[in-house]
């Protein structure tokens, strides 16, 4: 019955259990988009670290990012190059 004391199924220790594990996703993730930031940092290339950034971490349309970049960039130009860059590398 839930009246028991240490009862793994109370509903304070069920969300306990849930709260732990929320915590832990939040940590993993932490660790995750470091990796990813360290990744984008060792890009040899400022341009393309530029477009990845706009893309993936700021998750900007295509057309912001071209705007971002400056004059010049249009488009279909910065998701070519993202799209280059990536059958390139993978």
């Amino acid at each position: 019955s839930l009246e028991t004391e240490n009862h793994p199924r109370k509903p304070e220790n069920l969300f306990k259990n849930e709260l732990n594990l929320f915590a832990d996703l939040v940590v993993q993730l932490d660790k995750e988009r470091y990796e990813v930031l360290e990744f984008i940092a060792r890009l040899k290339e400022p341009e393309i670290r530029r477009i990845i950034t706009l893309r993936c971490i700021e998750r900007l349309k295509w057309n912001d990012v071209a705007k971002k970049m400056g004059a010049g960039y249009e488009k279909d130009a910065v998701r070519m190059a993202f799209a280059r860059f990536l059958n390139k590398e993978f």
